[in-house]
Parts: structure tokens; sequence; C-alpha cells
């Protein structure tokens, strides 16, 4: 075991004991890229990671470094694209001639211009990559990628822990939702009797009367009670569906006199 790796154990093991579901993914990966940075020796420290995680893709140790990753994560193009595409760990000397030249002006002005990027992953899963950036008087070595390998498998497996827990997290929130959507499509669609638990407790509606229907009936004679011989009418009693101006009238009773017999 060597120097560098004593320094890093008891990062290593603060991020093995930490568990997933208390794992904040930005401070995780910013406290690795200051530990491998000040540990390693190097210039500076930039993770990528294959898919964002708990909406955070890229992390970096300082500035220098977050400024050198966002310009290859905006061009897709560069030594930590290109790694994590091919999945092999990528050397480039003078990253001031050789990539995208946001990436080559940045290199430039910060000083950081050489590049080593290590792809991690865990069960032969890509997770992600990190590139160590060095300065002109410690440029980064192949050797480098040996000194952070322990880190790197913890970080993977922790990482991918938590990817599995939100993902399962997710897929169990899912049913419950749509189950809660067609639950209350169905209570819409419900009658009204049966939304409120009890049957014929609405009456049905009674036919609206317009105002010109109650003005026409209204307006109608009434019927006389007593015929011109002064005997009451038998239908002014009869039904109520048939109006008084309207109903018939019986025939007079014809008079018996003396003298008819």
């Amino acid at each position: 075991m060597t120097a560098t790796d004593v320094s890093l154990m008891p990062f290593v093991m603060h991020l093995s004991r930490t568990r997933a579901s208390r794992v904040d993914v930005r401070a995780m990966l910013g406290a690795a890229c200051s530990a491998i940075s000040g540990v390693v020796g190097v210039g500076g420290v930039v993770v990528l990671l294959v898919e964002p995680l708990d909406g955070c893709r890229i992390s970096a140790s300082d500035g220098r470094a977050g400024w050198i990753g966002d310009t290859q994560l905006q061009a897709e193009v560069g030594p930590m694209p290109g790694a994590l595409r091919t999945g092999r760990p990528m050397l480039t000397v003078d990253i001031t001639r050789i990539g995208p030249p946001a990436m080559a002006a940045a290199a430039a002005e910060c000083g950081l211009t050489s590049s080593l990027v290590v792809p991690f992953g865990v069960d032969g899963e890509r997770v992600g990559v990190l590139q160590l950036l060095g300065e002109a008087h410690r440029p980064v070595e192949p050797a480098d990628a040996e000194l952070v390998r322990p880190l790197l498998e913890v970080l993977a497996a922790r990482l991918a822990d938590v990817r599995d827990l939100r993902r399962a997290r997710a897929s169990r929130s899912e049913p419950k939702a749509l189950l809660s959507v067609d639950a209350m499509a169905v209570a819409v669609s419900l009658p009204r009797q049966h939304a409120v638990g009890h049957e014929g407790i609405f009456e049905p509606a009674k036919p609206v009367e317009t105002f010109a229907e109650s003005e026409a009936m209204a307006a109608l004679p009434a019927a006389p009670s007593q015929d011109p011989t002064g005997h009451p009418l038998a239908s002014a009693a009869s039904s109520s569906t048939t109006p008084r101006a309207f109903a018939p009238r019986p025939s007079p009773r014809p008079r018996i006199g003396r003298h008819s017999l």
C-alpha cells in the first residue's frame, strides 16, 4: 500500500459507510475531486457521469478544472467525452494543442496543460470518467491512474447504489400515480346518486314554464259555472286537464208544460 493509498483511505471508508438514501451526489463528487487533487498532487480534477444523477452530471475540484470540464461537456468532444464513449483511459500531453478550441483556450489561460482521463464503473457498466489535470511543473502520468483506482471503485459502487435506489423509488411511485388518476376518472363518471351513496334522493327535474306560456294561460277566459237555464255545469268540477273555456256544455233540459201530455 502506497502513501497515496493510505491518505485516501479515510475518504474511501467514509464513502463506503454512507447510506445511499442519504447521499448528496453533488457534495460527494466535489469532495472526491478535492481529495484526489490534494492527495495525488495534480492541478485539478473533474468527474463526468454517464447520465445526470440528482441533477448533477459534472463536478470539479476548483474553478479552473470546472472551466475545462464545462468546455468539453458543451462541445461534446475532448478527452472526457472520448473516454466516456470508448471506455478506455486517455492521456493527452498537451491539451492546448489537441481538443476543441474552447478547451484549448481555457487550458492555456488557467495553466492546466496535460490530461489523464480514467473511466470507472461497476459490474462492467460504465458510470463515469475521472480527469486528472496537470500543470507544466507537474504533468499527469499514466501511473496516476493506479493511485486513484481504489477510490474510483468505491465511488462507482456508491453512485450505482444511489442510481438504483432512485430508479426503484420512481418505479414504485408511477403505478400509484396512474391508479389515482384512474380512480378519479371513475369517480367523476359515476351518477350523482351513486356518488353520494343514496338512490332516489334527488327528484326528477320539473319542466320549466316559460314566461310566454304563463301569460297565455292567464289570458284564457274563465268557463261559466252555470248554463243559461241556471243549472250548474257538470264539467266545471271535471278533470283539471281540460281548460274551462273549452269544457263541453250539456244540452238544455226540455221543459214539460201542463199541455204537453
